[in-house]
Order: C-alpha cells, then sequence, then structure tokens
C-alpha cells in the first residue's frame, strides 16, 4: 500500500508503476480527484481500478467522477469492512475480465 499526500504525489505514483486499485478522494490538494481520474483512463490509458471517497453532499461531484472512470465510490463517514468489502469485490472483477 503507497499512501500520498496530494495529487501531484497521486499522478506521480501512477507515473511510477502500476498499482492494483487506486482510493481517491475528493478533498486532494494541487490536483484535483478528476484530473487524477482523467490522468489514469485518457493519458495512461488505465484500466486501473478507482475507488472514489466523497462528502454525501458531493453526490454530483461523485456522479462526475464515476462518468469520468472511476468505478466504485463510499460516502464518508464510511465503515471500514464497507470499504474492503468495496474493495475485494472491485478487484475480483478486475480478475474475471
Amino acid at each position: 500500500m503507497i499512501s500520498v499526500k496530494d495529487g501531484e504525489e497521486a499522478i506521480a505514483e501512477l507515473d511510477k508503476g502500476h498499482p492494483e486499485l487506486a482510493i481517491i478522494g475528493t478533498d486532494t490538494t494541487k490536483v484535483s480527484a478528476m484530473e487524477i481520474i482523467n490522468y489514469a483512463r485518457k493519458v495512461m490509458k488505465s484500466d486501473l481500478p478507482i475507488i472514489v471517497v466523497a462528502d454525501l453532499e458531493e453526490a454530483d461531484t461523485v456522479l462526475e467522477l464515476t462518468k469520468a472512470g472511476a468505478n466504485d465510490f463510499t460516502l464518508r463517514p464510511f465503515k471500514p469492512k464497507e470499504l474492503i468489502m468495496r474493495i475485494k469485490k472491485l478487484l475480483q472483477q478486475v480478475e474475471t475480465t
């Protein structure tokens, strides 16, 4: 697992290798969640599984991020077990394709 402090570092990590999954908060700094997703999908042409973590009042943002290529989302506050379940489900989907 790699944790980064902002969107710039997230893109740098994407450039370094091929992570199995990305969890992106809508509150990223320097580079937005939308820019990270667009970078992964359009620049890198990656099918990297992406989960977005957002606040409840950001429903419109979550919709836009999903349209841009996020595979799943969870809303804050969330239970760790819920996030783990979403990660497992998404990774299983990737394995079967």
